[in-house]
């Protein structure tokens, strides 16, 4: 997949729509990264929806509560 240089997305915190460009890893080919939401300044786990081309925002602390539960 080639990367575009900005993708959208909205903050999983507070609803507020910006863009974040995407990280190494992700230029990598690993779907993760990271942003702070300039609105609110919530620090977010980001990935990229292949199929619609828009970022997935989730709370740090979500992300790594998910994570842990899945054994990762």
């Amino acid at each position: 997949m080639k990367l575009k240089d900005k993708y959208d997305f909205t903050c999983a915190n507070c609803g507020h729509e910006m863009q974040f460009k995407p990280s190494i890893c992700m230029e990598w080919g690993i779907n993760s990264g990271h942003a702070t939401c300039s609105k609110c300044n919530t620090f977010l786990h980001m990935e990229i929806d292949n199929q619609s081309q828009k970022g997935i925002s989730i709370v740090w602390d979500d992300y790594i509560k998910q994570r842990d539960e899945n054994g990762k």
